[in-house]
């Protein structure tokens, strides 16, 4: 940066951190009026202005943006976990049916099953009770027999008794 004197007593390094007033020397150069430096510092001042309007308005759209991504990012977020949801909800209803389909098949089964052990043993009774007819057939057919095998005897012993009743 170039140094020049000034006048006053002070060391200036750059020129532009020098005010501009109309009390400065720049006035006294030729060509330099107190217009052109009014207007100078005017335009100056309009452009630091303005270039923290820009500065402002790039903060603010840098926050806006942020926002709207942090938006966005916890809109998916809710998208995914409302999907995941979903997903799990549906896994559990499959689970259940299946579950239900188990218990029918299970209860199926089951009815069946017993079904078979009630015709099994009516079909075990019904053949115990045809044992017992062919039993108690057997001990009528025997009782029978006996009978006509005593009466038979009885008979023979009447007829040799009237046979030795005759002999004598």
């Amino acid at each position: 940066a170039q140094t020049r004197w000034r006048g006053e007593g002070t060391l200036l390094r750059s020129p532009k951190k020098r005010s501009l007033s109309k009390s400065s020397s720049r006035q006294s150069l030729p060509g330099v009026t107190v217009k052109d430096n009014s207007l100078q510092q005017e335009q100056l001042r309009m452009q630091r202005i303005l270039q923290r309007q820009n500065k402002e308005l790039e903060s603010i759209m840098a926050q806006e943006i942020a926002r709207a991504e942090l938006a966005q990012r916890q809109e998916r977020k809710i998208e995914l976990r409302k999907k995941r949801e979903e997903a799990e909800r549906i896994k559990r209803e499959r689970e259940h049916e299946k579950e239900i389909l188990r218990r029918k098949d299970w209860e199926v089964k089951l009815v069946e099953k017993m079904n078979a052990q009630r015709e099994a043993r009516r079909l075990a009774a019904h053949k115990l009770k045809l044992q017992e007819a062919k039993f108690q057939e057997e001990l009528r057919k025997r009782e029978q027999e006996r009978i006509k095998v005593a009466r038979q005897r009885a008979h023979e012993r009447y007829e040799r008794r009237l046979k030795l009743q005759r002999e004598q």
